[in-house]
């Protein structure tokens, strides 16, 4: 979310998104994403998540898209995302504040659970959170390595630990890319995210959701989706998806609460950090929770690298609701 002050919101034109805008949309949709965003991307994302309540504006000035504000069901439990980008040769220009306008009545806006983004090396946006009324609720802690720095060979005794503990490693397309197996890792994850320090349980997203969201998407890949397995029981996983060319992320690491502690996250985020050198990614990006001390911990024994993280940020619903929210 990017911040401004009323100066040329008078001269703006506020309307819906057209194709024609797609390459400007995305330009935009870059700067604050995890990874570079172009035209065919932005057009399967929209198709990713068609299933979602979705609305959006752009704000164009001279005819050129210079803002857009995206108001979205988050796939949880009364919640609802807001994202709001300008251009920064034009901030502090109130184009902000007028795309916020179109959502000042929209009960999705208003009688929901709002959450959203903003960099935390941006004062001038977290002035503007202040001044809408949303509050930073949890830092998230951005890194990265070049995988292709990246020794296996320093790990493999932690992974033969594992192996030896008679743990096994096994990657979704081995175990079968399944609707049923699918569903195991979506549940994994979602037993696991609830333990997540600053996490508002409601924002995990349901498993229809997940199904359009995640597994239609273009880097869903069963080859690197890695599961340990205690016999036939689900016990951790560890995976990451190419953003853009090059370019991947740690989707997940995660360990069942009575597992932890034995190695097994290090293990097999080894594993799946080896398959993306492996398949060319020269930048890996990870967000973790400043409070997620153990993750973070081994972060730095990868060698993942600080840089300037995100904050949460969250306003509570501004009516009354028949749910006691």
């Amino acid at each position: 979310m990017l911040t401004d002050q009323p100066k040329l919101a008078s001269q703006l034109i506020v309307r819906e998104n057209m194709p024609d805008d797609d390459a400007e949309y995305a330009r935009l949709l870059s700067m604050v994403m995890a990874g570079p965003y172009d035209v065919e991307l932005l057009r399967e994302r929209r198709d990713r998540w068609k299933q979602k309540y979705w609305f959006v504006r752009v704000a164009e000035l001279d005819g050129r898209v210079v803002g857009i504000l995206e108001l979205n069901d988050t796939g949880g439990f009364n919640c609802a995302m807001v994202r709001i980008v300008v251009d920064p040769d034009l901030r502090g220009q109130g184009i902000g504040t007028r795309l916020l306008k179109e959502i000042r009545d929209n009960p999705v806006y208003t009688d929901r659970k709002v959450f959203g983004e903003v960099r935390d090396d941006d004062p001038k946006s977290l002035s503007f959170v202040e001044k809408v009324g949303m509050a930073t609720k949890a830092h998230v802690f951005e890194s990265t390595i070049n995988p292709q720095e990246f020794d296996l060979a320093k790990f493999q005794p932690d992974i033969d630990r594992v192996l030896a503990s008679g743990l096994k490693f096994a990657t979704l397309a081995e175990l079968g890319d399944s609707e049923e197996n699918r569903y195991r890792l979506w549940e994994i994850e979602h037993v696991t995210d609830k333990d997540i320090p600053g996490l508002d349980v409601d924002r995990l997203t349901t498993w229809e959701d997940s199904k359009q969201s995640w597994f239609s998407s273009s880097w869903y890949y069963p080859p690197g989706e890695f599961l340990v397995l205690d016999g036939d029981k689900w016990v951790a996983a560890s995976a990451t998806a190419e953003l853009s060319p090059g370019v991947f992320y740690v989707q997940h690491t995660c360990v069942l609460r009575e597992y932890r502690g034995r190695g097994i996250a290090t293990a097999v985020k080894a594993i799946a950090t080896e398959n993306a050198r492996q398949r060319g990614a020269t930048l890996l990006k990870a967000n973790n929770h400043s409070e997620n001390h153990a993750v973070l911990a081994i972060s730095r024994k990868f060698g993942f690298q600080p840089q300037p993280g995100l904050f949460e940020i969250f306003r509570p619903p501004l009516t009354n609701t028949d749910n006691g929210t």
